[in-house]
């Protein structure tokens, strides 16, 4: 972290890539499919579920059934690392 302007907080990229390894070693330890990884991605960018959707040529009840088992995934690799 470097301090900013008018005191807030900037992160710097060197920050930013230490935790990229960590949260990758998660992500492939989930056992994601090809399109839960995709759709995943594109949250991570920001995008909503009518945004995924358009970008996935899918309906948005897939992307919502997408995230729900990117999450029950999740909750199980917690689990079993705690």
């Amino acid at each position: 972290m470097t301090p900013g302007n008018k005191g807030q907080t900037v992160y710097t990229h060197t920050m930013r890539s230490r935790q990229e390894p960590a949260r990758d070693t998660i992500i492939g330890k989930m056992q994601l499919t090809i399109a839960e990884t995709e759709t995943l991605n594109y949250y991570m960018a920001g995008l909503g579920f009518v945004e995924i959707a358009q970008m996935q040529n899918v309906n948005n009840t897939t992307v919502w059934r997408r995230r729900k088992s990117i999450q029950k995934k999740y909750l199980r690799y917690v689990v079993l690392q705690g």
